[in-house]
C-alpha cells in the first residue's frame, strides 16, 4: 500500500527534528518504507480485548538504496465484540520493539527509533487495522452452530487456525435435544 501522495511521512523533511541526521544526510530527499512481515501475525481477542502481534522488517530507502535498516515487534491492544462469529472492534494503542540492524546515518538511539515507528504505525497501519476491524471480521465457523466467547487466532501460509471456547447456540441445542428425542422414542418402541 502507498501512502497519500504529498504525504509528510514521504520526505525527509519530516523528520527534522525526531532525526535530525536523516535529514542532514539526505534534506529535502523523498522517503520509501519496505515493510514486511518476518512471520504471520498473531491476533488474540477475548469478551472485549484484542492483542496483535506482528513482527516486521521495515528498510528505510532512499534514492533506492536502504538507509536504516530495522527489525521490529509491532503490538497493538484495542477493544472488541464478539457477536456470534463476526468480530468488529478498534484498535486503541499501538507499541513497537524497534531493533536498528544497520544504519547509514550514525547510531539511532533504541528509544528515538521506537517514538518514530510508533508515530509512523498510528499514522498507517492503524487506520487500515481499525477499518478491517469496523467491517467486521466473520470467523470461520458455521452460522448458527457455534459462538466463540474467547479464542485466539493465528495466520500460517495456507490457514487460519482459531482456538477457543465455543458455545452451541440455541438452534443447535435445539437440533440435538431433537435427534436424542428420536434416538430414545426408536428404543423405547423397540422394548
Amino acid at each position: 500500500k502507498k501512502f497519500p501522495i504529498g504525504s509528510d511521512l514521504t520526505n525527509t523533511a519530516y523528520f527534522k527534528k525526531s532525526l535530525p541526521q536523516l535529514y542532514n544526510a539526505y534534506p529535502n530527499k523523498d522517503v520509501v518504507y519496505k515493510i514486511s512481515n518476518l512471520r504471520y501475525p498473531k491476533l488474540e481477542f477475548d469478551s472485549n480485548l484484542q492483542k496483535v502481534d506482528v513482527p516486521l522488517r521495515v528498510l528505510v530507502q532512499i534514492d533506492g538504496a536502504t538507509v536504516i535498516n530495522l527489525k521490529l515487534s509491532l503490538k497493538t491492544r484495542g477493544h472488541l465484540n464478539i457477536a456470534g462469529n463476526v468480530i468488529t472492534g478498534s484498535c486503541d494503542e499501538i507499541k513497537t520493539k524497534t531493533v536498528v540492524v544497520s544504519s547509514k546515518i550514525g547510531d539511532i538511539d533504541a528509544g528515538l527509533a521506537n517514538d518514530i515507528m510508533d508515530d509512523l504505525f498510528s499514522k498507517t497501519i492503524i487506520p487500515d487495522v481499525n477499518a478491517f476491524f469496523k467491517k467486521g471480521f466473520r470467523l470461520p465457523c458455521v452460522d448458527k452452530v457455534i459462538d466463540t466467547k474467547k479464542a485466539i487466532a493465528e495466520t500460517k501460509d495456507d490457514f487460519l487456525r482459531v482456538c477457543g471456547d465455543f458455545e452451541l447456540t440455541d438452534y443447535t441445542l435445539a437440533v440435538v435435544r431433537r435427534e436424542v428425542e428420536k434416538i430414545v422414542d426408536k428404543f423405547t418402541l423397540d422394548y
